[in-house]
């Protein structure tokens, strides 16, 4: 597993929980950014915390429910 399969099955756990009272039931949703260092890379912190809030703020700006993961080119979508 990756970053990116974790970040999906963390969202979707989520999405499935159901909370509420007597009167009424509701579910949350998530949106999730993913950054990676691929083997070998000497990427530091830093640049990784910022990549992921650039995916972050890419599935805040797409909607509810979403799963965003850093490209240096542009996020991609994995789940909506």
């Amino acid at each position: 597993p990756n970053a990116a399969w974790l970040a999906e099955r963390l969202r979707e756990k989520i999405h499935q929980l159901t909370f509420g009272s007597a009167n009424s039931r509701f579910n949350v949703s998530v949106r999730i950014g993913v950054a990676s260092i691929p083997v070998g890379d000497t990427k530091d912190g830093t640049s990784l915390t910022h990549e992921a809030d650039t995916a972050l703020h890419q599935a805040k700006n797409e909607g509810r429910n979403k799963v965003i993961v850093y490209s240096p080119d542009h996020p991609a979508v994995v789940s909506m």
